[in-house]
């Protein structure tokens, strides 16, 4: 290395940089951890508006005396340290500080401080030396991670059933079926997230549901009342259905991931997986709306996201960053936050179920003779609970909201809390209600025959959820879904009004494109959200009854 450039290095290291690299580093941390939910390009607004503020600080504190510049630096490195921090690691479940880690966390910045003075400052460039190094390693550890996974990751197109459409139905077998020969329906996916069967309503949170249910068939669908889930995740649930089969355990040892890396193939089938792939054969040409989250579907090329706002101005990763840390603590900003993101999601959520919005782009589709693909995935009625019954911003559940958490995560087993959660939810129900039934008709209206509409919830509601232990919480509820389905021509889907949505796909391309995809027996499965590729059998025989957790 050239002596000029060395110099340079050396005296750049000198400068107080760690508080500013370690934003960096924070950020690339949030994103290995979030690969499902947040891009890294999310981040840029973000980084830039903190880094921009620590710069400035710390320029201000150059201007000191040298030791006391350097005590302002770390301040500012253990500060935010400190607030970024998962929570866990400072405090415990019920909100009391963890003394030990405070004292090694204090001990360690009086120490640091006493040797900068103590030192009268000669300590001070050793100090900003020392821990520059260490956070731009930490860096491009954090890089190198990230790299190391994406490298050892098994083909993103890996079969992960043994009886999935992939397998039953190579793509290969299916480009010598002539797609001309068969029928081609419109389709339109409607997935509400956490949608209950209408027992589990009645019973279990007191809300009768049977005016909505009596619209749906008025206008020709068919319901399945004991329709179930195959999983009680989202990732697993529409995992499942859009491979058209049951995980299998054998398959998924064999892959590298880490959870965020299999949370992100999960939700890439969806998108991407074998049911785009024969879709795709046969023509179709593929929409979707967004679910209020930038990284949750990374779509392909061929897929046209419809949005009313760009991606940029979302607040994904600002929210992912402060859930479950100290910083959340600071009056205000928490909320803040949260509920500019809140409000985002909500527009997000009005402007999906406004076919208006995207008419033309879909009948431009149509009439070009293609068959169209609408996958539309509404976090609703799942929480953030901000939304009335007539569609309007509330702030009313905010205290018992915590970004996209549910279920005990939220609840903590406290039933004044569980009421408080039910009555956000079934508020988010009643909008949800009268915003599908008026965006069907929109939809009948505008998309032509041949059509299918699916009405499908991932999996049931969370009042009684346990998101780690099956026997504290309730699978009656957890695994009672909805489904329903409006086919023209019409072909027969459910049968005694039992269905398990791991067949929506199978049924389909059975009955319209005549492939070997007969419906699979229904099964459920519980997996723990740490632990997500062990599955424990779910025996739904016997009803029960849904109590605290």
């Amino acid at each position: 290395m050239p002596t000029r450039m060395w110099e340079i290095i050396k005296t750049v290291g000198k400068y107080p940089l760690y508080p500013l690299l370690v934003n960096v580093y924070f950020v690339l941390y949030i994103y290995q951890l979030n690969l499902f939910q947040v891009r890294l390009a999310d981040a840029v607004d973000y980084l830039l508006l903190s880094s921009a503020s620590m710069a400035i600080l710390i320029a201000a504190a150059h201007a000191l005396p040298r030791p006391f510049g350097a005590v302002v630096s770390a301040v500012c490195f253990f500060a935010f340290v400190y607030l970024i921090l998962p929570i866990q690691i400072m405090f415990e479940p019920g909100g009391e500080p963890r003394l030990l880690s405070h004292l090694i966390w204090i001990g360690f910045f009086i120490y640091v401080t006493v040797l900068v003075f103590a030192r009268k400052g000669r300590f001070a460039s050793r100090f900003h030396v020392a821990y520059n190094i260490l956070t731009l390693a930490a860096i491009i550890w954090a890089c190198g991670s990230i790299l190391v996974e994406d490298w050892r990751a098994v083909p993103r197109d890996t079969a992960l059933t043994l009886n999935g459409i992939a397998a039953t139905t190579p793509i290969a077998a299916t480009e010598r079926t002539e797609p001309t020969a068969q029928i081609r329906p419109n389709i339109v996916h409607i997935v509400l997230d956490g949608y209950s069967r209408a027992d589990v309503m009645l019973k279990a949170y007191g809300y009768d549901n049977s005016k909505f249910l009596k619209a749906l068939r008025q206008r020709g669908f068919e319901i399945a009342s004991q329709s179930t889930a195959p999983y009680n995740q989202t990732h697993l649930s529409l995992g499942a259905t859009f491979q058209g089969g049951y995980f299998n355990a054998g398959q998924l040892a064999g892959l590298n991931d880490g959870d965020a890396q299999f949370r992100r193939r999960l939700l890439d089938n969806v998108t991407q997986g074998p049911v785009h792939n024969i879709l795709a054969q046969r023509g179709y040409r593929f929409f979707a709306t967004s679910i209020g989250m930038t990284g949750f579907y990374q779509y392909p090329d061929d897929t046209i996201l419809l949005s009313d706002t760009k991606q940029r101005n979302r607040w994904t990763f600002e929210q992912t960053l402060m859930s479950d840390r100290f910083a959340n603590a600071i009056p205000g900003l928490g909320r803040w936050v949260a509920w500019n993101n809140f409000q985002q999601m909500n527009r997000d959520l009005r402007y999906g179920f406004d076919f208006s919005n995207f008419r033309d782009q879909i009948k431009a589709a149509a009439a070009s003779g293609a068959p169209i693909h609408l996958y539309q995935h509404a976090l609703a009625p799942h929480p953030p609970f901000a939304i009335t019954a007539k569609g309007k911003d509330t702030k009313a559940w905010l205290p018992y909201t915590r970004f996209i958490a549910t279920g005990n995560a939220v609840i903590h087993g406290d039933e004044a809390r569980r009421q408080h959660y039910l009555d956000g939810h079934l508020e988010k129900v009643k909008y949800i209600n009268r915003a599908i039934l008026a965006y069907i008709d929109q939809v009948v209206a505008e998309i032509p025959e041949p059509r299918v509409i699916i009405l499908q919830s991932d999996h049931g509601g969370s009042v009684f959820y346990h998101h780690n232990k099956l026997e504290r919480g309730c699978a009656w509820e957890r695994y009672s879904n909805l489904f329903a389905i409006q086919t023209r021509p019409e072909i027969p889907v459910i049968k005694n009004g039992v269905y398990n949505t791991v067949n929506i796909y199978r049924d389909l391309f059975s009955a319209y494109f005549k492939l070997p995809t007969p419906a699979l027996p229904a099964q459920s499965y519980f997996a723990d959200w740490d632990q997500m590729r062990q599955f424990q059998a779910v025996d739904l025989s016997a009803r029960e009854a849904c109590g605290p957790n």
